[in-house]
């Protein structure tokens, strides 16, 4: 592949492009691969980006909330199939709103500590703690999701185990 000639991958026929692949030394398969994003890769380092300036309170405050809707949406997703369940096999199935509403309220609460917890790696790490905040919220984001399921998995089975 010649490297200061720049290849058109949409124009090659499927025989071209295998030869263009085939003869290629791994730096330019690199550079033939590093633009082709997809787009889950694109919507995550989108959500994951921070910026790299000095970020104060407010601003990692307004990162945090600008997520809070995609973390509640995820973690609501997951608790679905539980609700469902209740609502279809239950005879009471509004009891369960209560602690539904008790449940997105703890994890809003531990979303909100996630930024507080941010804040504080700053003050005490500086700039090594550059990349905690995108860290802690996809860590925790997947915690809250795996928790939720597994939550409402082991509740169903304790329901259907005492009433059967």
């Amino acid at each position: 592949m010649n490297k200061t000639k720049k290849v058109d991958l949409a124009s090659l026929s499927s025989d071209e492009f295998l030869r263009l692949v085939e003869s290629a030394t791994p730096e330019e398969l690199m550079a033939l691969s590093g633009p082709m994003k997809s787009p889950t890769t694109t919507v995550v380092s989108r959500v994951l980006s921070v910026s790299e300036s000095e970020r104060g309170f407010r601003d990692m405050t307004r990162w945090w909330e600008s997520r809070r809707l995609l973390y509640n949406l995820l973690v609501a997703l997951c608790g679905l199939p539980a609700l469902a369940w209740l609502m279809f096999h239950d005879r009471t199935p509004m009891f369960w709103l209560w602690p539904t509403f008790l449940y997105a309220l703890a994890a809003n609460a531990c979303y909100t500590i996630g930024c507080l917890s941010e804040y504080l790696a700053k003050r005490f790490f500086g700039e090594k703690a550059i990349h905690y905040g995108p860290i802690n919220f996809a860590l925790g984001t997947i915690f809250s999701m795996l928790l939720t399921l597994v939550l409402g998995f082991l509740f169903i089975t304790a329901l259907i185990h005492f009433t059967h």
